[in-house]
């Protein structure tokens, strides 16, 4: 993404940039991508190579034809390396556990000049708290600076997202390689077999060892199964004794070069890579290439992205032996027919995945990593604009709150260079040891009468220093903030009024619980009123706004993003305890809204009346249960199949979305529905309430049922479930396609346009 318009007039460079890359050996695929750059002209490109040659790749050198020093023998070069680095105009670093890589990325970020760190997240033998100290301590540079960090693959990005935090700007750039050569390659593989072709490594990293045992498991079942190894490395041996009883299937062609590699592709039906951790895994788009469907794990960074289980291959949780074995049983029976659709499939999905696409890709982020230093640059010599954003109050444990903010700094960072979030300071309340009514009422304390002065404060300062501010309210629930940031820029965004609705008594039987609970949500009311830019979550939340706040408002639908967190095969911290092995899931806070009475009603109707032959476990994740939600899981007869699963890391609400029949969402109101989202984009068909916004989020991806009447909802959920594993892929490839649209990328657009707009009014009024 590139910068705001009004800060373009900052850039400084002219003509094609001066990009040096640092970077460990010349691999062929390595010196095939930079080729392509080169050749391309948008800049002028340069690399260091730190090495020629490693043991466990001895491929044969291809032409470099680009600018290129190699330091391998070459020590004397140093000195001309040192030139290239300081004198580029962006420095990108590929490699720091080598010591003029780690010294040209101190030197660089000392000069304050433009650069970036480009690599793949340390997966595998990661050392533990011992190797996140040593990255820590090596790798001190990227905290200290804003050199965007540009990562192989989203789950390059969400790793180090989670690393750095959300304050640094992340690109996901992964790498590219020619694959004409295998599309063009013709097929060879006999009809009446089944052929595997493992590419790479022979190492523990690579799984090797499950794969051997999974074929030799399944071979001798299945013999129309062969394997073929390309590759050697310290496992071979152990291997070759592991597939000892089916040897006559098995063909080991040992290393070979890169140009030879295709012929291997064509004389197989799919690949299969075991891997334990690959932070992309070239072989997998070589592959789909080819026309081969994918087994694999979900711990190989390009199979979360081009792999489609069932559809251009299969993703397995693990590098684990029985699961092998299974995929390859499956192989071995699947009709001719349907291998061919699959290898169709494969083709396609990396239809796009070019050289040409990888160049333009390379080209547009150094440019916007030039943007991110230059606009820096720029402010400290004319007024310049600072966005501030309103965190959330830790003690008040709101976690989708603060996962809002954070994908508003994720995206805002990627092209606003002058971006703080301030917090609301824990000064008076939010102490454990007081008693909870205290808490609260000096938490309000801090929230609302310090906070205000803290947060106007601030804006006055940056308004001193010549500074434009707008500030972002980021929760209806900070509307008593606005009236006292008069005279700036305030944005706020809406996320429901469902408590101000039951205060004002149009929700019957649901009004805020006391005098101060509905006064306070009038006052939130009142504070909306007062002139300011909306930003609405669904159109059902603009209705209301537009209801019950008035005109004098500029309203815009931003609906919210799928947290990349959910876009990746995450695991389970330590396993998901307690999952039954088939269940039906909802996930919700305790609040009246979220229907978790109704789900247990539900549930109880189809227990007695479904009809279905095995009925599922039903597994409640979010908040506590209540003393009264036993007491009714108990009335109904259904204690015993109830599972509560209070307050789970979101690696375990993943796991679950993945296992899980179906989810069951019947919310009486919602400002959106995260877990429609989160679920559709995981597979997980879902059981929605025909209202709105649920409605706008599920489109025609979800099943909808009245959250008001068990019985029915019963029935149909029993309908679909009967449908079994048909009905469970059509639902799970609409989800997907539905979730795509809620991409980080098209809500960043958005929240840019917002934003432009707001910068634009103040600059031109001022």
């Amino acid at each position: 993404m590139t910068d705001f318009s009004f800060h373009a007039q900052d850039r400084q460079v002219s003509g094609p940039l001066t990009v040096c890359v640092i970077t460990y050996l010349t691999s062929p695929y390595q010196v095939e991508f930079f080729n392509a750059i080169a050749a391309g002209g948008e800049v002028v490109l340069r690399v260091i190579y730190l090495r020629k040659q490693h043991s466990e790749h001895p491929w044969g050198q291809m032409e470099l034809m680009h600018e290129h020093l190699a330091l391998e023998g070459q020590y004397e070069v140093t000195g001309e390396a040192i030139r290239w680095v300081l004198g580029a105009d962006l420095t990108v670093c590929n490699y720091y556990t080598h010591w003029f890589a780690l010294t040209a990325l101190h030197l660089r970020h000392l000069s304050a000049r433009p650069w970036v760190f480009w690599g793949e997240r340390p997966g595998f033998l990661r050392l533990g708290w011992l190797g996140r100290l040593a990255r820590k301590v090596l790798l001190y540079p990227i905290a200290k600076s804003k050199a965007p960090i540009w990562a192989i693959g989203r789950a390059g990005v969400a790793g180090y997202l989670r690393d750095w935090g959300a304050a640094k700007t992340y690109v996901n750039l992964p790498y590219f390689s020619g694959l004409r050569r295998f599309r063009i390659q013709p097929r060879s593989a006999p009809a009446d077999e089944r052929v595997v072709l493992y590419s790479g490594l022979l190492n523990t990293r690579k799984g090797v060892l499950a794969m051997a045992e999974g074929f030799q498991a399944a071979a001798k079942i299945h013999p129309n199964l062969r394997l073929i190894i390309l590759g050697s490395g310290p496992l071979e041996k152990q291997m070759r004794q592991i597939l000892s009883p089916v040897a006559e299937k098995v063909q080991w062609e040992g290393f070979r070069e890169w140009h030879e590699i295709p012929t291997f592709y064509a004389r197989a039906d799919v690949l299969c890579l075991p891997t334990r951790h690959d932070g992309w895994a070239m072989v997998i788009p070589e592959a789909l290439a080819a026309g081969l469907p994918v087994i694999t794990t979900v711990d190989a960074g390009a199979a979360l992205e081009m792999v489609s289980h069932g559809v251009n291959g299969w993703l397995l949780p693990n590098s684990d032996a029985k699961a092998i074995e299974n995929a390859l049983c499956l192989l071995a029976k699947i009709p001719a027919e349907e291998l061919a659709q699959g290898s169709a499939a494969a083709r396609e999905s990396v239809k796009g995945h070019t050289l040409d696409d990888g160049r333009r890709r390379f080209v547009a982020a150094a440019h916007d990593a030039m943007a991110v230093f230059d606009c820096r640059r720029a402010e400290s010599k004319r007024v310049a604009t600072r966005l501030l954003l309103t965190g959330t109050y830790a003690p008040d444990g709101l976690r989708s709150m603060k996962r809002y903010v954070n994908l508003i700094q994720l995206v805002t960072k990627q092209w606003a260079g002058a971006v703080e979030c301030v917090e609301p300071p824990v000064i008076l309340g939010g102490r454990a040891w007081m008693p909870s009514r205290l808490r609260k009422m000096l938490g309000f304390a801090d929230k609302y009468v310090i906070f205000p002065m803290v947060l106007r404060g601030h804006a006055a300062y940056l308004a001193m220093c010549g500074y434009h501010c707008v500030i972002h309210v980021t929760d209806q629930g900070w509307g008593p903030l606005i009236p006292w940031m008069g005279g700036f820029r305030v944005m706020v965004t809406v996320h429901d009024l469902i408590a101000v609705r039951a205060s004002i008594g149009e929700i019957p039987g649901m009004g805020s619980t006391g005098w101060w609970g509905g006064w306070f949500q009038r006052c939130i009311l009142w504070a909306l009123r007062f002139p300011s830019t909306i930003v609405c979550v669904s159109e059902k939340t603009l209705q209301d706004c537009k209801r019950l706040v008035g005109k004098g408002h500029d309203f815009h639908v931003v609906l919210n993003p799928l947290d990349p967190e959910f876009a990746l095969q995450l695991k389970a911290e330590n396993g998901v305890p307690d999952l039954p092995a088939s269940f039906l899931l909802h996930v919700g806070n305790g609040l009246w809204y979220k229907n978790r009475a109704g789900v247990l009603r539900i549930y109880a109707a189809l227990v007695r009346h479904s009809g279905l032959k095995a009925v599922p476990s039903m597994v409640m994740m979010g908040d506590p249960a209540t003393e009264a939600e036993r007491q009714l899981a108990a009335d109904l007869g259904i204690e015993s199949s109830v599972v509560w699963m209070a307050r789970p890391p979101t690696s375990w609400i993943v796991s679950a979305y993945d296992r899980a029949l179906a989810l069951i969402f019947p919310s009486l109101e919602e400002g959106f529905g995260w877990p429609v989202l989160e679920a559709m984009s995981r597979g997980c068909p879902v059981f929605a309430s025909n209202r709105a916004p649920l409605t706008e989020v599920g489109g025609g991806a979800a099943e909808y049922i009245d959250p008001e009447a068990p019985q029915q909802a019963a029935m149909l959920i029993a309908q679909r479930l009967e449908q079994g594993d048909v009905w469970r892929r059509q639902c799970a490839l609409m989800g997907r396609q539905r979730a795509e649209m809620f991409s980080i990328n098209h809500f960043g657009e958005q929240m840019r346009a917002v934003y432009a707009g707001m910068f634009t009014e103040k600059a031109q009024g001022e």
